[in-house]
């Protein structure tokens, strides 16, 4: 198939649009680890630990597309990809994921957290057109809480929070032209924070 991807266009507002690459390959390896912290450290049947779950996954991802010398954009106008070859647009070489899991049972109490924190390496946030330069989004790390508290059979109490690290996004050019990185922006998205109650009839 023909992956669409995201195409920065030299113009006074640097427009972003989509073509259709012509071929793409993708290969990786992933690998998965969970287990029970109490069996990691070594501790007894009945220790705290064994209420405990981490677990990680790493991936490692080669990805190449193809495109002929001139394509047709969304507004229908072509323009000419800056890299006729490169890495696929949105893929990154390498990410991460771990978390660890409590979940324990207190009298009529389910409760269940998470704790989670995820990590792209850098990857291409738009592929550049008619000679400019492909624009990088620099990897960054995100950490995310859960806790969610059943109450008998009715009642689920939640408490989430969302990207806690609140990293800096930054995407940048390499300006082959000028030998060095050009920051296009740099933004933060804040961290966000959640509380709800349910009622199960």
């Amino acid at each position: 198939d023909s992956p669409i991807e995201k195409v920065r266009v030299a113009s006074v507002n640097n427009n972003v649009s989509f073509v259709n690459s012509n071929e793409a390959l993708v290969a990786g390896i992933e690998l998965e680890y969970r287990q029970k912290l109490g069996k990691i450290f070594g501790s007894g049947q009945y220790s705290a630990l064994n209420d405990f779950y981490l677990g990680a996954n790493a991936t490692g991802m080669f990805t190449e597309v193809r495109l002929d010398p001139t394509v047709t954009i969304g507004n229908g106008s072509s323009i000419a990809p800056t890299n006729t070859t490169r890495r696929m647009q949105g893929a990154s070489p390498f990410l991460i994921n771990a978390d660890i899991n409590y979940n324990k049972t207190f009298g009529k109490h389910d409760l269940s957290t998470t704790l989670d924190v995820n990590y792209f390496d850098d990857r291409i946030y738009a592929a550049g057109g008619n000679e400019v330069d492909d624009v990088y989004e620099k990897g960054f790390a995100t950490l995310n809480f859960t806790l969610v508290d059943k109450i008998g059979e009715h009642f689920e109490f939640k408490i989430t929070g969302r990207n806690l690290l609140d990293p800096n996004i930054e995407r940048y050019q390499d300006q082959r032209s000028l030998g060095r990185e050009i920051t296009v922006s740099k933004f933060n998205l804040g961290a966000d924070f959640g509380l709800g109650v349910t009622y199960k009839f």
